[in-house]
């Protein structure tokens, strides 16, 4: 069931992260015309920074997991005032701009795309649930307590392994063997 689920999702699932990745690229970009220059501090260091878009791209992938984002964003909002960095270098950051980027793009990123595959892969669980449920109706269930008597007729809810194949073959699909 959850391979077919898998499978079945696969399609939407590449429309989700199309989409997914359309907004990291945009965000990514954005973020490298922004705070491509402002100065490295406890949050925005090596690992995590603007300064290229491919580390731009990692970083928005680590703020979607909800590592640290807060801590990008205050690092990103560094004034002179603040004496980590400096006017005259050029490296400080946007105090205003850099709330609404990031609220912006947890919200959009975590909350709403994330969750998008979630609900993809949740609808087709409950597809191929509903198929499996409706291939069992009364009739099999009808056929197996009558087999089941015919190998358990003192009813101690028991059989033997020795006669457990007999009575899978005999019910047949889709309870038994065929």
């Amino acid at each position: 069931m959850l391979l077919k689920t898998l499978l079945l999702s696969l399609p939407s699932l590449l429309n989700v992260s199309s989409l997914l990745f359309l907004l990291y690229f945009m965000y990514a970009v954005l973020g490298v015309t922004l705070f491509a220059t402002v100065a490295r501090n406890e949050f925005i260091n090596a690992h995590a920074n603007f300064e290229n878009f491919f580390t731009a791209m990692i970083t928005l992938f680590r703020m979607s997991t909800g590592e640290d984002w807060v801590g990008l964003m205050h690092d990103c909002m560094v004034r002179e005032d603040m004496k980590l960095c400096s006017s005259k270098l050029g490296d400080c950051g946007e105090p205003f701009i850099a709330p609404i980027y990031f609220i912006t793009f947890t919200v959009m990123g975590m909350f709403i795309l994330l969750n998008l595959f979630i609900a993809v892969i949740l609808e087709n669980f409950s597809e191929v649930a509903s198929d499996a449920k409706a291939d069992l109706n009364e009739e099999y269930i009808d056929e197996f307590i009558l087999a089941w008597n015919r190998y358990d007729p003192k009813s101690n809810q028991y059989i033997s392994a020795v006669k457990l194949p007999l009575f899978l073959y005999e019910i047949g699909e889709p309870l038994g063997v065929s």
